[in-house]
């Protein structure tokens, strides 16, 4: 039996790369891969009084913010109108998720579902439903994956066998649809009528099939085109398949972090570890816009409702208005940062809290969160000069780049 895990985990790891496959083994035998990586905890020891001053810290922002916290144990989250929020919540000591819908006008919070299993993806849409991507141990301790889809308002789940665990899906822009590889080929399911058809044959994309994983599509605003990608580990290959012609994409180091941003333009993240960046791609002409460079992580995210991308630079969340072509901080440090439809708020997880932020309180209240930064930039040169704090070789040139950070926000609020 863990012969045949080691084996999966290895063929996982050859696609997602050698980190995913790390927590793989670590979270055994409950396979825990989730999203809310703490990056202090890789570079400061876990038993150091000063990391827990750090994360108090950042906590400490969303209040200086006026920030609403939603619930904690969570771990993906997304918009399905300008008032309700889906996410996923898990349940401490059990292999249980709830998935829950809240209503923000109201406070209301229903549970719709419970998954059984670990949630490596998520993603919610406006058409009211939700697509989730699960790894089972099941009876046999064998893990397995599969792709539900779950009704926001029922209940109602429908289950697709999958042999990847991770993003592998896409949303189309209308929203009311998910696409994904089968045998025939890419197919679309529409939940509510529960309509299957295949949108694109394997055999026209049979140059980058891989035996080795899923193909992952990515369906252009308009369906004038889509995206196919294929690989792992930090590097895709990509195929742009638009009115008959086949055009190779390069860079694209995600297949999680990369959105339409039009009918003609692409945003992802580019570059290695540690050097992660974002770029805008125009397809006409493929000429590239650099918006973000040299980040230790990227978390690449577009609410296209809005207009306005979402990233992070060395931790801190980030924006860039495309409309306005304005790349901004927001002052605090979260993942996985959506926008509603027009723009006024967001939502963002930290340390398994959600958050609702009103981005007119985060632009604004500089002063207040100056405070904060300042306290946090000293935690992090404590923890720079005490040598026995740092949790590996690399700890140094971590704390060194949040120093740098905070001290770079702290320049631009005075």
């Amino acid at each position: 039996m863990r012969k045949k895990l080691r084996s999966k985990i290895k063929r996982w790891s050859r696609l997602v790369g050698g980190l995913c496959a790390i927590s793989l083994i670590l979270a055994f035998p409950s396979i825990g891969i989730g999203r809310d990586i703490n990056l202090d905890a890789l570079y400061i020891k876990k038993s150091s009084v000063d990391l827990a001053r750090i994360i108090q810290l950042k906590l400490d922002m969303y209040a200086a913010i006026g920030a609403t916290e939603v619930d904690t144990g969570v771990i993906f989250a997304g918009w399905i109108s300008g008032d309700a929020l889906g996410y996923v919540k898990e349940i401490p000591d059990s292999s249980q998720n709830l998935i829950v819908v809240h209503t923000l006008s109201t406070g209301k919070k229903t549970e719709v579902a419970r998954i059984k299993g670990t949630v490596a993806a998520a993603r919610c849409a406006t058409g009211g439903f939700m697509v989730v991507k699960r790894l089972d141990t099941g009876t046999r301790g064998i893990p397995a994956s599969e792709m539900l889809v779950v009704d926001l308002k029922t209940g109602k789940t429908t289950s697709f066998p999958s042999e990847f665990p991770f993003m592998d899906f896409d949303i189309p822009r209308e929203e009311n649809s998910v696409v994904f590889e089968t045998s025939r080929g890419m197919e679309e399911f529409f939940p509510a009528t529960g309509v299957r058809k295949v949108l694109l044959e394997k055999k026209r994309y049979s140059e980058i099939s891989s035996p080795a994983g899923p193909i992952i599509p990515l369906t252009s605003p308009g369906r004038g085109a889509m995206l196919l990608m294929s690989g792992g580990g930090g590097g895709y290959d990509a195929l742009l398949v638009q009115n008959g012609t086949r055009t190779a994409i390069k860079g694209i180091t995600s297949a999680a972090e990369i959105a339409w941003l039009g009918p003609q333009s692409l945003v992802f993240r580019t570059g290695a570890a540690g050097r992660y960046g974002v770029i805008m791609l125009s397809l006409d002409g493929m000429k590239s816009t650099s918006i973000l460079e040299s980040s230790l992580n990227a978390n690449v995210m577009y609410s296209h409702y809005a207009g306005i991308i979402s990233m992070q630079m060395d931790g801190m969340a980030c924006m860039y208005v495309t409309g306005e072509r304005k790349f901004s901080t927001l002052g605090i440090e979260a993942e996985d940062i959506l926008f509603d439809p027009v723009g006024a708020q967001f939502v963002g997880l930290f340390n398994k809290k959600l958050y609702v932020v009103p981005l007119q309180n985060a632009q604004k209240r500089q002063i207040e969160l100056a405070r904060t930064w300042e306290n946090i930039r000293q935690a992090y040169e404590k923890c720079r000069e005490n040598r026995s704090v740092h949790a590996n070789d690399y700890s140094l040139d971590y704390l060194t780049r949040k120093i740098n950070l905070y001290s770079l926000l702290l320049k631009g609020s005075r």
